[in-house]
């Protein structure tokens, strides 16, 4: 509760700050895929 309060008020405040730390969030999601690959590609 006390949690979604806060991250409520950080998106209603900082919309474009949100957006680029998700974006950031993503792009990491993508980036970890092939390097766990290319991991088991060599073991």
């Amino acid at each position: 509760g006390f949690i979604f309060i806060i991250w409520e008020s950080f998106v209603s405040l900082r919309p474009t700050l949100f957006s680029t730390h998700l974006s950031t969030s993503i792009e990491w999601q993508h980036s970890f895929p092939p390097a766990e690959h290319s991991y088991n590609e060599l073991v």
